[in-house]
């Protein structure tokens, strides 16, 4: 039975495998179209490009993948365990040159996160980490913040696509939120923003109805951090909301 450092390991190859992949491509892939499901979702080349190059390394394993641009892969296996990945979290970001976007790689054990994987796009480092591993970015140890105050804290959070922003409970739920930190920063990827929580860049992440897929790697590298994460169940349609914080405030 493979052990989960070993598909650790595969994961992180893999992320870079998909990042090489992407940078040794002589055509543009930044080109973007809109999903059909939804007019602010832009996907690009590059989102399926890095698909198809992650579940061709994952599914040697055998174990299940879900995938934000091919949906459930099953190989027949009695197994709770799942990768869970996101090729291009932020492809509006990667689209536009704004270097919040990243690779994301996630094993999930049913409901419970066991590691995540980010590789950033706009650097060659890549972050990894789970609650019983610890969290690092290129083989160093990584924290979350000291911040005991929410006044001097700052909230990372967001608009998902599936985020309906004119529903009067959701605005004042998003806003409420927002008042009880010092500072409010948005980024456009979940992945980076629990990313910039586990390493004590912010102090605190919400979102409400964020796919499963954008915060999968990110979960168990703030807990690896030493960070706190709360979500709710994933709903049919693969969202779930979630707050994450330093675990001080």
């Amino acid at each position: 039975m493979t052990s989960i450092i070993d598909l650790l390991e595969l994961s992180k190859r893999t992320a870079i495998k998909a990042y090489e992949a992407l940078y040794q491509e002589s055509r543009c892939l930044k080109k973007g179209y809109f999903s059909k499901l939804s007019k602010c979702e832009l996907k690009t080349d590059a989102d399926l490009l890095l698909d198809d190059v992650i579940k061709s390394n994952l599914q040697k394993t055998g174990i299940d993948i879900l995938s934000e641009e091919s949906g459930n892969v099953s190989f027949g296996k009695n197994s709770k365990l799942r990768f869970i990945i996101d090729p291009i979290d932020g492809s509006m970001n990667f689209a536009r040159g704004i270097e919040h976007c990243s690779i994301s790689i996630a094993l999930w054990n049913d409901s419970e996160p066991v590691f995540g994987v980010i590789k950033k796009l706009s650097d060659n480092t890549i972050a990894w980490g789970g609650k019983e591993i610890g969290s690092y970015i290129d083989d160093i140890n990584i924290k979350v913040s000291g911040t005991k105050s929410k006044k001097h804290s700052i909230l990372s959070t967001g608009l998902p696509g599936a985020f309906d922003i004119t529903i009067a409970d959701n605005q004042k739920i998003l806003i409420d939120k927002m008042l009880a930190f010092g500072k409010v920063r948005m980024f456009g990827s979940a992945s980076i923003s629990l990313l910039k929580l586990a390493v004590g860049e912010v102090d605190a992440y919400y979102e409400k109805d964020i796919k499963i897929w954008d915060v999968a790697a990110g979960i168990p590298i703030v807990l690896g951090a030493g960070g706190r994460v709360i979500f709710s169940d994933v709903s049919l349609d693969n969202t779930l909301d979630i707050y994450a914080t330093n675990n001080l405030i």
